[in-house]
């Protein structure tokens, strides 16, 4: 087994895949960039989130707010279901009781609940820490403070998933990530 004591997981394309209209989605931020006159073009999910955390810390939180409301309407209006990534789930199910394990996502709150109660995960996870709960979203690691218990040293952390966003976010943490295809 693994050194670790604390996992924390991706949600989108690492335990699940959200079955989301995505291109409705870019329509909806695009929208937010276009009232202010900034050209918003989707190139990687990295460069998306950067520009959204620019935005955050150009505009405060009044833009955290419209950004994050604009997200999750678009996340729940576009929401069809999930499909599970069975490798994945079968290693969370595998990891002994007494692990710590959370979810740190990108997605609205309130999308990464239903998602995980749909799927009957949601009893793994001790915390669900959300684009809603932090005021910028990875790769920036501010999610991870929201997990980190100062007394466990870092080496016992471990991000699992799918994404660049994951893993500078947790390298930006200071632990470990490990991609979900390597499960």
């Amino acid at each position: 087994m693994l050194p670790y004591t604390h996992y924390i997981f991706d949600l989108d394309r690492t335990l699940l895949i959200l079955n989301i209209d995505w291109l409705e989605w870019h329509k909806k931020v695009t929208e937010v960039f276009a009232q202010r006159g900034i050209d918003y073009r989707y190139e990687s999910t990295i460069d998306s989130n950067t520009k959204l955390n620019d935005l955050i810390r150009s505009e405060g939180d009044e833009m955290r707010s419209l950004i994050n409301s604009t997200i999750r309407n678009a996340e729940l209006n576009n929401y069809h279901g999930y499909t599970v990534i069975p490798r994945a789930v079968a290693f969370l199910k595998s990891l002994p009781a007494d692990t710590h394990k959370y979810i740190w996502t990108g997605n609205a709150l309130d999308t990464a609940t239903k998602a995980l109660v749909d799927s009957d995960l949601m009893k793994y996870f001790e915390r669900i820490v959300a684009r809603d709960n932090v005021p910028y979203t990875k790769p920036d690691p501010s999610g991870f403070d929201l997990i980190y218990d100062p007394r466990i040293p870092k080496a016992q952390y471990v991000m699992i998933g799918d994404s660049e966003n994951d893993e500078v976010a947790s390298h930006n943490a200071g632990i470990d990530f490990i991609h979900v295809n390597t499960l």
